[in-house]
């Protein structure tokens, strides 16, 4: 497989589901990773969830 590291990954739809998947697959690959949804609460707790999982990479 192609190194992700540093690669950047917009995902959509990612307070949830497949969205959230792909995010972790994402972070859990080194890339850097730009997280959108519209449910604002639960896309907030997946950022938590990931950053909390992947503390070597720095997320804003």
């Amino acid at each position: 497989m192609e190194n992700l590291e540093n690669k950047v990954a917009v995902i959509t739809g990612a307070a949830s589901g497949i969205g959230l998947g792909i995010a972790i697959k994402c972070a859990n690959e080194g890339m850097k990773i730009v997280l959108a949804d519209i449910d604002e609460i639960n896309l907030q707790r997946s950022a938590d969830q990931i950053r909390k999982n992947n503390s070597k990479y720095n997320f804003s």
